[in-house]
């Protein structure tokens, strides 16, 4: 079995995109559903990146 290393640019991506979920998660709950849909869609663009990135 080939053992893999994820790169430190994914770990990175994935950290930011993460942050990014939070946020639109935070600003969904206050109400601010616009910002919550800018920020999600950012998050999944970023997601799409790493998927992109990693393959």
């Amino acid at each position: 079995m080939q053992e893999w290393e994820i790169p430190g640019y994914v770990w990175a991506a994935v950290a930011v995109v993460a942050s990014i979920v939070y946020a639109a998660w935070t600003s969904w709950r206050a109400g601010q559903r616009e910002d919550a849909r800018l920020l999600a869609a950012v998050a999944g663009a970023g997601g799409l990146a790493i998927a992109v990135a990693s393959a």
